[in-house]
């Protein structure tokens, strides 16, 4: 195993306040550790440059990068790698700006010792870690959408139109939501019937979308690509098949009484 060690100035963010030569001197005597070195702009031309030459000369299989936050320059650094011919994930950041300089400002024997133990962290595990390589998984593209109020049907019929197929769920016995129940919408007072009521219909006849109705969510696992949602559908004691939605023989036979 061959480990390189870069400690970045960051021009005075870092070395104002750290002993960047000390920190390398310490690398440099720290098990694998064939090369250690301090750069004054790392994420800059010069310094990713400075970081391939080793890595092609010295044979290195392995990077430690102790500079700032890897937020900001991690992409940078996996792609000196990729460059070089070494696994992407065979990095180590080392954040001793955010997590040293910057919080021990003024203290620099404090910030120097604490930059010296983070990179023998560092170090320690960047020895442990293990190519990754991407790869491709089959994942189910439908949707699932919760809901069907107004909100559920437009992105339901906007996925649907799309091709994808939808599965909508909603927990009472009929769809709309609250705006099935007012009598005129925003913004031009129009009645709301008329506006949801075609959007309803395209979404019970719509190709792509099937529609559970008085039905819940009752578990959801797996991961983005590959879930297993599991619900449950409420005895509606109807035939859906059967029902042709014309209310009166159901009221005759069930009459209620409304005070």
């Amino acid at each position: 195993m061959r480990i390189g060690v870069y400690i970045c100035h960051c021009g005075s963010n870092i070395a104002g306040t750290i002993d960047v030569e000390e920190v390398r001197k310490h690398a440099s005597m720290l098990k694998d550790v064939v090369i250690a070195r301090d750069i004054q702009f790392a994420c800059g031309d010069s310094g990713q440059e400075q970081v391939k030459k080793d890595i092609l000369e010295e044979k290195l299989d392995r990077i430690v990068m102790a500079a700032c936050s890897p937020r900001l320059h991690e992409v940078t650094f996996r792609r000196v790698l990729e460059q070089s011919g070494l696994n992407k994930h065979f990095l180590e950041m080392v954040n001793i700006r955010e997590q040293g300089s910057w919080v021990h400002a003024n203290k620099n024997a404090l910030a120097t010792q604490k930059a010296k133990e983070l990179v023998a962290m560092g170090v320690a595990r960047v020895a442990l870690l293990s190519p990754l390589e991407k790869r491709t998984v089959p994942a189910n593209k439908d949707v699932l959408v919760i809901g069907a109020g107004v909100a559920g049907i437009e992105a339901a019929l906007a996925l649907a139109n799309m091709g994808v197929k939808v599965h909508l769920v909603e927990r009472e016995p009929t769809i709309g939501g609250k705006m099935a129940l007012m009598n005129e919408v925003f913004p031009n007072n129009d009645c709301s019937l008329c506006v949801l009521a075609p959007k309803m219909s395209d979404v019970q006849n719509h190709p792509n979308i099937t529609l559970y109705t008085n039905s819940e969510i009752t578990g959801v696992r797996g991961r983005a690509g590959n879930y297993l949602i599991t619900g449950v559908t409420k005895p509606r004691y109807v035939d859906p098949r059967k029902c042709k939605g014309c209310i009166d023989i159901c009221a005759k036979v069930c009459p209620i009484d409304v005070p």
